[in-house]
């Protein structure tokens, strides 16, 4: 396993980790290697527009049409109610 510094770490941002590492029971350099870890675990901002390129183009007709018919059918259950 390879070590990775940090240098230049300001002292709030040094102080709000050492914090949360404490909240969660974990020394400071597991709970950081697990924001990394979580971090990457998540596509890059490229990746996720290369991915959503590859969807065919949303038709908001159908999804209008939906809502209302759900606006509809509230107003429909309000009126039974009174």
């Amino acid at each position: 396993m390879v070590a990775i510094q940090i240098k230049g770490v300001p002292e709030d941002i040094h102080d709000a980790l050492k914090k949360r590492s404490s909240e969660h029971r974990q020394p400071m350099s597991e709970y950081v290697l697990n924001l990394i870890r979580r971090d990457l675990a998540r596509p890059s901002r490229q990746d996720w527009l290369d991915e959503l390129g590859t969807h065919s183009p949303f038709d908001s007709t159908e999804a209008i049409q939906a809502l209302r018919e759900i606006r509809e059918q509230h107003e429909r259950d309000l009126n039974n109610r009174n």
